[in-house]
């Protein structure tokens, strides 16, 4: 299991709150059940784990912060956990071959960026959330499947599977004149 949340600042941090809370709580005469709201917040951590792949090892994530990644390898996973993350697949070289990437959000908002000249087949599935697609559909409960007009079936493309819950994923176009802006 991965514990590196365990020994992040947010932990600690959150952790020391808690405890100042109780303190003053039950100086006022209020009591604060300070071990079972950290075993919740724990569980809490452990579902949103087990929700976005369980504990291995992911090659990018943003959890409790903002991330902007330019992605160019051949396949990865992304998460999104109580945080924003901005996701450039504009440049992923499809060397003859489909490319898979995944992008899970939970509870946070993401946004993809796509080339409209490479071949995309995108797989949106959102429960509790919100999701727009550059053809202007949303998606709240179920999946979409978007595709570029480049793409065709059976050839190399990039897939792209992003899960929505609780939180929102917005795919936009990008084209050569807009290279720095979205």
């Amino acid at each position: 299991m991965r514990m590196g949340f365990l020994s992040s600042g947010v932990f600690w941090g959150g952790l020391i709150i808690l405890v100042g809370l109780s303190i003053v709580l039950h100086v006022v005469g209020i009591r604060f059940p300070l071990f079972r709201v950290i075993i919740g917040l724990l569980f809490i951590y452990l579902g949103v784990s087990v929700m976005v792949g369980g504990f291995k090892r992911r090659s990018r994530s943003a959890v409790f912060s903002d991330v902007k990644v330019e992605h160019k390898a051949k396949a990865a996973d992304f998460d999104v956990v109580f945080g924003k993350g901005e996701i450039d697949l504009t440049k992923v070289d499809l060397e003859g071959a489909t490319r898979k990437v995944e992008v899970s959000t939970v509870f946070g908002s993401s946004t993809i960026i796509i080339d409209p000249k490479t071949p995309v087949k995108l797989v949106l599935s959102s429960a509790f959330g919100g999701g727009q697609l550059p053809d202007g559909n949303t998606v709240a409960f179920g999946e979409y499947t978007y595709k570029t007009d480049a793409f065709q079936e059976g050839k190399p493309h990039l897939y792209v599977k992003a899960s929505n819950v609780f939180g929102g994923t917005e795919v936009k176009l990008r084209t050569a004149r807009q290279q720095g802006s979205y």
